[in-house]
């Protein structure tokens, strides 16, 4: 994953971009390049796979879903999503999952 993948605002929360891809077997993360792609079981009928992200992140990253934010794409495969954490500590702890 290059430096830039996961970056900080000035609020010291984290942002990153992802491609989310829908109905796979199981949830995954993976890191190529500069891109983030997330399989997620769910359709994306109903928002159910931007709530399995939310939820499944924030058990990956042990901080609660209401300080994981879609901010936007949530009716895209496109997401920047935004996290109540400093950058370091978001890449440590997805990088370990």
């Amino acid at each position: 994953m290059k430096d830039d993948t996961i970056w900080e605002t000035k609020e010291n929360f984290s942002r990153f971009h992802c491609i989310v891809k829908t109905q796979k077997n199981k949830f995954n993360i993976q890191f190529l390049d500069q891109q983030i792609v997330i399989e997620v079981k769910s359709s994306p009928f109903r928002n159910k796979a931007n709530k399995e992200i939310i939820n499944k992140l924030s058990k990956l990253l042990g901080i609660s879903s209401s300080s994981i934010r879609i901010i936007s794409g949530s009716s895209n495969p496109h997401k920047l999503i935004e996290v109540e954490l400093d950058a370091e500590t978001t890449k440590k702890r997805l990088l370990n999952k």
